[in-house]
């Protein structure tokens, strides 16, 4: 997925009111909804709404905590921006999913928090794989 249409996911749901009455600083609002986007879009291959409760386990497990580093002090606010964000994109698209995703949003929360702390996925970040396979020498 182009960072255009990233960028124009996470922009929609900063102006939106469930962002708003998170009280979270609007650029570390920004780096969490890029984190969960970007994970949706480049590792899972899907939309954010396009989700299930087995996506949102995996995402919050290990694709967003590799984007954000170690230890870093939005972990504790990371679980309520998503579910924010998870709420706008229910507003704006059918989210078939809903109520597995909330169930495993909440179930994997302290997961979250952990795999931020620990910093274990970090290095997956950096590790990105160009999927386009070079045929020149």
């Amino acid at each position: 997925m182009s960072n255009k249409q990233i960028a124009l996911d996470v922009a929609q749901f900063l102006d939106a009111p469930a962002a708003r009455r998170l009280g979270i600083a609007r650029d570390d609002l920004k780096r969490l909804a890029n984190a969960f986007v970007a994970a949706c879009y480049e590792g899972l291959g899907k939309a954010p709404w396009l989700i299930d409760g087995e996506d949102v386990r995996v995402l919050m497990t290990n694709q967003v905590p590799a984007r954000l580093r170690a230890n870093d002090p939005l972990a504790e606010r990371g679980p309520a921006a998503i579910e924010a964000l998870l709420e706008h994109l229910a507003g704006n698209h059918v989210v078939t999913q809903a109520f597995e995703i909330r169930n495993a949003l909440e179930a994997s929360a302290e997961a979250f928090r952990d795999s931020v702390r620990s910093g274990r996925y970090a290095s997956l970040a950096a590790a990105k794989v160009d999927p386009f396979v070079h045929g020149a020498s």
